[in-house]
């Protein structure tokens, strides 16, 4: 798991760049179904990217948003 705030997308190759504590990482989604999930991320976000690893090859399993918009629980009017 990778855990950083978004800097930059490009939607159109499948690219998520996030800086982390120990830096900066990218990563490249190939599946149809990752990069539907660059649809519900902006820059300035934070996120959790789940990431499997083969050999020298990372997989983006799942890209989750940690700041949900909304609140959580029984608002008070």
């Amino acid at each position: 798991m990778v855990s950083g705030t978004v800097t930059k997308i490009d939607k159109g190759m499948g690219l998520l760049e996030l800086q982390t504590p120990g830096g900066w990482s990218q990563f490249i989604l190939t599946e149809p179904e990752r990069k539907k999930e660059l649809e519900r991320v902006t820059v300035g976000e934070r996120v959790d990217v789940k990431v499997e690893f083969r050999g020298s090859e990372r997989k983006v399993v799942t890209v989750v948003r940690r700041n949900l918009p909304g609140t959580i629980g029984a608002e008070t009017k």
